[in-house]
């Protein structure tokens, strides 16, 4: 029982990470394309 809810806790965790490393990414992109720019 334990072990099922700590492993849906990992999967939760690992789909945000997902998702907030996309939106790092993507703000990476435009930060250094607006680097680039100047």
């Amino acid at each position: 029982m334990l072990i099922k809810i700590v492993k849906n806790l990992v999967f939760v965790l690992a789909a945000h990470v997902a998702l907030f490393g996309e939106v790092v990414d993507q703000i990476n992109h435009s930060s250094t394309s607006s680097v680039n720019s100047t």
